[in-house]
């Protein structure tokens, strides 16, 4: 009797979560006590898996037995006019003056604008290069140098402190003036290490969360870690949008005429959160945010 199974029912992401965790087929199967054929012939459809090893897969892989019959997401490509305003809109937060348009003739045909500040072309350039290295990143776990290369990328053409290099977490607290002329304090220097490796933990392909919510709750949480001495902003957006890509959807960047309400929203979560510590996690407590980061996050 073949018992209990899912005749007929491709599993079809079970490859793909495999491989997006570094395992061979061998690793697998040892993990999931099943035979290493046996892996093999359910990932070239050749067989529908009983229920149990459905099951055992699912557990080995650390994901519901669900998740491996959906649909494999599919790969997400911008193309040169979602790039552009992707990067004309996150850059207009921080103060790039480049126009969308402008943003577009420079990735397009390198073309400058006179008048613009030759290091706003520079930002620029960089920022697309950093997005497109995070579209390089969607099929595998992100480490800690990953992020450190996104963050080198965001800085090219930005001036350089020897002792706050490019790349590197920070080694001092730092802080910033709220709109209200109050000082708010980010996490402390000697928990950025631990803090960013929670965000590392939900940020793997795996973690069973709305991407949307995930994108949101990264983008309010490295904000609020702060991890380097500059570039926080762009880089925040740039790893909020990490889960977004990964479900196959394309994230939405605040639009510069929000950017007041944009902020406001990160200032009132900081200042009823406080800042996110190793003792104080997870962060926000009840995993709300301000509409207006809800609403707009990534």
């Amino acid at each position: 009797m073949y018992g209990l199974c899912y005749r007929n029912r491709t599993v079809k992401r079970l490859r793909q979560i495999r491989e997006t965790l570094g395992w061979s087929q061998a690793q697998l199967a040892a993990r999931a006590s099943v035979r290493r054929a046996t892996v093999s012939a359910i990932e070239g459809g050749k067989v529908s898996p009983r229920q149990g090893t459905l099951r055992r897969l699912a557990d080995a892989l650390g994901v519901p037995p669900a998740r491996l019959l959906e649909a494999a997401a599919q790969p997400v490509a911008l193309d040169a006019a979602e790039l552009a305003a992707w990067v004309y809109r996150s850059g207009a937060i921080e103060g790039n003056t480049l126009s969308r348009g402008e943003t577009e003739r420079l990735l397009a045909r390198g073309t400058l604008t006179p008048g613009k500040p030759l290091a706003d072309h520079t930002s620029a350039a960089a920022h697309a290069k950093a997005v497109q290295h995070l579209l390089s990143l969607l099929a595998r776990p992100l480490r800690v140098e990953d992020v450190h290369h996104l963050h080198r990328q965001l800085m090219v053409g930005e001036p350089i402190d020897v002792f706050a290099p490019h790349g590197v977490f920070k080694k001092e607290d730092n802080g910033t003036y709220r709109s209200d002329g109050g000082w708010h304090s980010y996490a402390p220097a000697n928990e950025v290490h631990k803090l960013m490796g929670r965000v590392h933990e939900v940020l793997h392909p795996q973690f069973g969360a709305d991407p949307g919510w995930l994108g949101v709750f990264v983008h309010a949480t490295v904000a609020a870690i702060h991890p380097y001495a500059d570039g926080n902003g762009r880089l925040a957006r740039l790893l909020a949008a990490l889960p977004i890509l990964r479900a196959g959807r394309k994230p939405a960047m605040p639009p510069p005429e929000r950017r007041s309400e944009y902020i406001l929203a990160l200032e009132q979560l900081h200042a009823s959160e406080g800042a996110p510590s190793a003792s104080r996690w997870p962060w926000p407590r009840d995993g709300t945010f301000p509409p207006g980061l809800a609403r707009r996050g990534v």
